[in-house]
């Protein structure tokens, strides 16, 4: 067992020895303070898990709209309404060349469609699923956003993923449908399907134990699959650099009902989260315990100059003078001691 300190904060980390012997209270001590983590852990993503659910379900509702609507919409529009996947991605020297190489380009276009052909001409026998001459436009639409605005490689396993959100989202309305007769390829109904959040929320007795438990597993599911990810690593992002560690109250003023991303209609993404950052490190909430913001020092100064507390003459004087230490970019608890 060993103590190891992240910013300030103090955890319980279990270390194994060979033959190492352990008393059932030393058990009984681990187990309970390993559980006062995963709830505390469970209680900062919370808030988080309810933004994700609410953007979902924004997503959603923006391709469920008419196809013949989509088609009338310029291709800008689907900048920021086609949602990441995890899928694979075209790798991006293959993307550079489009832009002098025509031929190239053509042949990746020509290859999506003999892809997105087979994929549907094989589905109901695959699947079980049919899809109406609608429905097929919309899934096309979809995967031809998901390739120009997420880079994301079109194969049968990427095809797939795509069709099972626009389905998870009951995107596809009355033109599309299910007939397990037409499932030909049995070994591919062999494997269970994870449930998904919404579905177990509609259909199933939360309040039970198996409920309960269905719910824990179809969250975890989503989270994986989400933004999970990207949450952990922002608050180890500050805990690490900056020395704070999240409280309950963060987490919700961050991303609860009425929360700071659901007010500006911010996205889960770095550069929102990085917004979101400075706007609670300058109005006092991300402080280490020495009262030291969450700011790195070009912030700082930027944030004074805007303020009008420094000229710009000063301003550049004050950005090259830490520019000189190497500390114009590191967080302002480093230059603790110095002017700033």
């Amino acid at each position: 067992m060993s103590l190891q300190s992240y910013g300030g904060a103090t955890r319980l980390t279990n270390i194994e020895i060979e033959g190492q012997k352990r008393s059932e209270g030393f058990l009984s001590f681990l187990a309970e303070e390993q559980r006062k983590q995963a709830e505390k852990d469970a209680r900062l993503m919370a808030p988080v898990t309810e933004a994700l659910r609410a953007l979902r379900a924004e997503q959603h509702a923006v391709w469920a709209r008419p196809v013949a609507d989509l088609k009338k919409l310029p291709q800008s529009w689907f900048a920021d309404k086609t949602p990441d996947l995890g899928l694979p991605r075209i790798p991006q020297d293959v993307i550079d060349s489009f832009a002098t190489d025509k031929r190239a380009a053509e042949d990746m276009t020509a290859r999506i469609k003999s892809e997105t052909g087979n994929f549907l001409n094989n589905l109901p026998a695959r699947t079980g699923w049919v899809l109406s001459k609608d429905a097929q436009q919309r899934l096309q639409l979809f995967v031809q956003s998901q390739v120009i605005f997420q880079d994301a490689a079109v194969n049968q396993t990427s095809l797939g993923e795509m069709l099972s959100w626009l389905l998870d989202g009951e995107c596809f309305g009355d033109s599309a449908g299910y007939d397990s007769a037409l499932c030909t390829v049995t070994e591919l109904e062999a494997e269970p399907q994870p449930e998904l959040m919404d579905d177990v929320l509609r259909t199933v007795d939360i309040n039970t134990q198996d409920g309960s438990r269905r719910l824990k597993r179809a969250t975890d599911l989503e989270w994986m699959r989400g933004y999970a990810q990207v949450i952990h690593e922002f608050y180890n992002y500050l805990q690490d650099v900056y020395g704070i560690s999240l409280r309950d109250e963060d987490a919700k003023f961050l991303f609860g009902p009425a929360g700071l991303f659901e007010q500006r209609g911010w996205c889960i993404c770095a550069t929102h989260l990085n917004a979101a950052r400075r706007h609670a490190a300058n109005t006092g909430r991300f402080v280490d315990s020495e009262g030291n913001p969450a700011l790195t020092v070009q912030e700082v100064l930027d944030s004074r100059l805007a303020k009008g507390e420094l000229d710009r003459p000063a301003y550049v004087r004050e950005c090259m003078r830490f520019q000189r230490m190497n500390k114009l970019d590191r967080p302002v608890r480093e230059v603790k001691g110095l002017y700033l």
